[in-house]
Protein backbone atom coordinates (compact mmCIF):
# COMPACT_ATOMS: atom_id res chain seq x y z
CA UNK A 1 0.00 0.00 0.00
CA UNK A 2 2.80 2.40 0.92
CA UNK A 3 4.59 1.61 -2.34
CA UNK A 4 1.37 2.32 -4.28
CA UNK A 5 0.97 5.69 -2.53
CA UNK A 6 4.57 6.64 -3.28
CA UNK A 7 4.22 5.74 -6.95
CA UNK A 8 0.92 7.61 -7.19
CA UNK A 9 2.39 10.69 -5.53
CA UNK A 10 5.40 10.63 -7.85
CA UNK A 11 3.14 10.24 -10.89
CA UNK A 12 0.99 13.21 -9.84
CA UNK A 13 4.11 15.28 -9.17
CA UNK A 14 5.45 14.55 -12.67
CA UNK A 15 2.11 15.44 -14.26
CA UNK A 16 2.08 18.77 -12.40
CA UNK A 17 5.62 19.54 -13.60
CA UNK A 18 4.71 18.76 -17.21
CA UNK A 19 1.58 20.89 -17.09
CA UNK A 20 3.37 23.76 -15.36
CA UNK A 21 6.18 23.69 -17.91
CA UNK A 22 3.64 24.04 -20.69
CA UNK A 23 1.77 26.86 -18.87
CA UNK A 24 -1.39 24.73 -18.68
CA UNK A 25 -1.96 25.61 -15.01
CA UNK A 26 -1.11 29.26 -15.41
CA UNK A 27 -3.89 31.52 -14.10
CA UNK A 28 -4.88 34.55 -16.13
CA UNK A 29 -4.80 37.99 -14.54
CA UNK A 30 -7.24 39.52 -17.06
CA UNK A 31 -9.61 38.22 -19.71
CA UNK A 32 -11.24 39.85 -22.72
CA UNK A 33 -13.96 38.79 -25.10
CA UNK A 34 -13.34 39.98 -28.68
CA UNK A 35 -16.07 39.95 -31.31
CA UNK A 36 -15.61 40.81 -34.96
CA UNK A 37 -18.21 42.85 -36.80
CA UNK A 38 -20.14 40.70 -39.23
CA UNK A 39 -19.97 43.18 -42.13
CA UNK A 40 -17.18 45.70 -42.78
CA UNK A 41 -17.41 46.15 -46.56
CA UNK A 42 -14.03 46.61 -48.22
CA UNK A 43 -12.33 47.81 -45.05
CA UNK A 44 -10.16 45.72 -42.75
CA UNK A 45 -11.96 43.91 -39.96
CA UNK A 46 -13.55 45.86 -37.12
CA UNK A 47 -13.98 44.50 -33.60
CA UNK A 48 -15.60 45.12 -30.23
CA UNK A 49 -13.56 44.26 -27.13
CA UNK A 50 -15.52 43.45 -23.95
CA UNK A 51 -14.54 42.55 -20.41
CA UNK A 52 -14.70 38.94 -19.24
CA UNK A 53 -18.44 39.21 -18.52
CA UNK A 54 -19.00 39.93 -22.24
CA UNK A 55 -21.24 42.85 -21.24
CA UNK A 56 -19.06 45.96 -20.80
CA UNK A 57 -17.62 47.34 -24.04
CA UNK A 58 -14.05 48.50 -23.36
CA UNK A 59 -12.54 49.20 -26.78
CA UNK A 60 -13.44 49.39 -30.44
CA UNK A 61 -11.19 48.56 -33.39
CA UNK A 62 -12.17 50.89 -36.22
CA UNK A 63 -10.84 50.51 -39.76
CA UNK A 64 -10.02 53.42 -42.07
CA UNK A 65 -10.07 53.51 -45.86
CA UNK A 66 -6.35 53.85 -46.66
CA UNK A 67 -3.92 52.13 -49.02
CA UNK A 68 -2.89 48.85 -47.44
CA UNK A 69 -5.22 49.40 -44.51
CA UNK A 70 -5.11 51.23 -41.19
CA UNK A 71 -6.92 50.64 -37.92
CA UNK A 72 -7.38 52.54 -34.67
CA UNK A 73 -8.22 51.20 -31.23
CA UNK A 74 -10.53 53.55 -29.36
CA UNK A 75 -11.18 53.52 -25.62
CA UNK A 76 -14.95 53.30 -25.36
CA UNK A 77 -15.09 55.26 -22.09
CA UNK A 78 -12.89 58.23 -23.02
CA UNK A 79 -13.37 57.95 -26.82
CA UNK A 80 -9.60 58.44 -27.05
CA UNK A 81 -7.46 56.71 -29.67
CA UNK A 82 -5.02 54.50 -27.77
CA UNK A 83 -3.39 52.60 -30.66
CA UNK A 84 -2.94 52.71 -34.42
CA UNK A 85 -1.71 50.05 -36.82
CA UNK A 86 -0.84 50.51 -40.47
CA UNK A 87 -0.61 47.46 -42.70
CA UNK A 88 2.27 47.60 -45.20
CA UNK A 89 0.58 45.28 -47.70
CA UNK A 90 -3.04 45.09 -48.69
CA UNK A 91 -5.11 41.93 -48.14
CA UNK A 92 -2.76 40.33 -45.63
CA UNK A 93 -0.30 41.36 -42.94
CA UNK A 94 3.34 40.53 -43.72
CA UNK A 95 4.67 43.61 -41.96
CA UNK A 96 2.80 46.21 -39.98
CA UNK A 97 3.87 49.22 -37.96
CA UNK A 98 1.92 50.31 -34.93
CA UNK A 99 2.03 52.84 -32.13
CA UNK A 100 0.29 52.69 -28.75
CA UNK A 101 -0.27 55.12 -25.92
CA UNK A 102 1.69 53.46 -23.12
CA UNK A 103 -0.54 53.54 -20.01
CA UNK A 104 2.52 53.80 -17.72
CA UNK A 105 4.64 56.48 -19.36
CA UNK A 106 1.70 58.20 -21.11
CA UNK A 107 3.92 58.38 -24.20
CA UNK A 108 3.33 57.03 -27.69
CA UNK A 109 5.73 54.14 -28.34
CA UNK A 110 6.19 52.54 -31.76
CA UNK A 111 6.42 48.85 -32.56
CA UNK A 112 6.06 46.43 -35.45
CA UNK A 113 4.80 43.00 -36.48
CA UNK A 114 6.80 40.98 -38.98
CA UNK A 115 5.74 37.60 -40.30
CA UNK A 116 8.29 34.78 -40.07
CA UNK A 117 8.49 32.39 -43.00
CA UNK A 118 6.68 29.10 -42.39
CA UNK A 119 4.81 26.81 -44.77
CA UNK A 120 1.91 25.98 -42.46
CA UNK A 121 1.86 27.91 -39.18
CA UNK A 122 1.30 31.62 -38.78
CA UNK A 123 4.29 33.04 -36.95
CA UNK A 124 5.02 36.69 -36.21
CA UNK A 125 7.75 38.52 -34.36
CA UNK A 126 6.39 41.43 -32.36
CA UNK A 127 8.89 44.12 -31.39
CA UNK A 128 7.94 46.85 -28.94
CA UNK A 129 9.92 48.94 -26.45
CA UNK A 130 13.05 46.72 -26.72
CA UNK A 131 11.04 43.54 -26.16
CA UNK A 132 10.55 40.69 -28.62
CA UNK A 133 7.39 38.61 -28.45
CA UNK A 134 6.76 35.52 -30.61
CA UNK A 135 3.20 35.05 -31.84
CA UNK A 136 2.23 31.64 -33.15
CA UNK A 137 -0.97 30.15 -34.53
CA UNK A 138 -0.46 26.55 -35.62
CA UNK A 139 -2.09 25.14 -38.74
CA UNK A 140 -5.84 24.55 -38.22
CA UNK A 141 -5.50 25.50 -34.53
CA UNK A 142 -7.94 27.76 -32.72
CA UNK A 143 -5.22 28.88 -30.28
CA UNK A 144 -2.77 31.76 -30.69
CA UNK A 145 0.07 32.08 -28.16
CA UNK A 146 2.21 35.09 -27.27
CA UNK A 147 5.61 34.12 -25.84
CA UNK A 148 8.52 36.18 -24.61
CA UNK A 149 11.36 35.51 -27.04
CA UNK A 150 14.15 35.28 -24.42
CA UNK A 151 12.35 33.68 -21.48
CA UNK A 152 10.10 31.42 -23.60
CA UNK A 153 7.33 32.40 -21.20
CA UNK A 154 3.70 32.48 -22.30
CA UNK A 155 2.44 36.02 -21.77
CA UNK A 156 -1.02 35.69 -23.30
CA UNK A 157 -3.22 33.28 -25.20
CA UNK A 158 -6.16 33.83 -27.55
CA UNK A 159 -8.71 31.11 -28.25
CA UNK A 160 -10.97 31.44 -31.30
CA UNK A 161 -14.49 30.11 -31.05
CA UNK A 162 -15.63 27.37 -33.42
CA UNK A 163 -16.51 28.75 -36.84
CA UNK A 164 -20.18 29.51 -37.42
CA UNK A 165 -22.04 30.74 -40.49
CA UNK A 166 -24.60 32.61 -38.40
CA UNK A 167 -22.32 34.11 -35.74
CA UNK A 168 -19.40 36.54 -36.08
CA UNK A 169 -15.81 35.52 -35.38
CA UNK A 170 -15.13 35.58 -31.62
CA UNK A 171 -12.08 35.19 -29.39
CA UNK A 172 -11.31 34.77 -25.71
CA UNK A 173 -8.07 36.56 -24.81
CA UNK A 174 -6.31 35.61 -21.56
CA UNK A 175 -3.49 37.79 -20.20
CA UNK A 176 -0.90 36.17 -17.90
CA UNK A 177 1.65 38.96 -17.52
CA UNK A 178 2.05 42.73 -17.29
CA UNK A 179 5.22 42.73 -19.42
CA UNK A 180 3.54 44.69 -22.20
CA UNK A 181 0.21 46.59 -22.40
CA UNK A 182 -2.90 44.53 -23.12
CA UNK A 183 -3.65 46.64 -26.18
CA UNK A 184 -0.70 45.00 -27.98
CA UNK A 185 -2.18 41.52 -27.52
CA UNK A 186 -5.46 42.84 -28.94
CA UNK A 187 -3.52 44.11 -31.97
CA UNK A 188 -1.94 40.65 -32.24
CA UNK A 189 -5.36 39.01 -32.39
CA UNK A 190 -6.31 41.42 -35.18
CA UNK A 191 -3.15 40.54 -37.13
CA UNK A 192 -3.72 36.78 -36.83
CA UNK A 193 -7.38 37.15 -37.75
CA UNK A 194 -6.51 39.13 -40.88
CA UNK A 195 -3.88 36.58 -41.86
CA UNK A 196 -6.29 33.70 -41.30
CA UNK A 197 -9.05 35.39 -43.29
CA UNK A 198 -6.91 36.11 -46.33
CA UNK A 199 -5.04 32.81 -46.49
CA UNK A 200 -8.27 30.92 -45.95
CA UNK A 201 -6.63 28.47 -43.55
CA UNK A 202 -7.70 27.54 -40.05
Amino acid sequence: MKMFLRVSTLFIFLIVIIFAKNDLFKPSIRRYFIQKDYFTGFKLGEFSIFDSSKKDLLFRIESLYTFGGKIQIINNSSKQVVAELRNKLSFTVHKANFTILDPVSKQWINGKFERQFHFFNRKYLLQWNQQNIRIENKFSSYTTTFKHDKRNQTLAKAERYTYSLIKPTRYDLEIYSDDIPDIIYILGVFVIDLSRKNTGKG
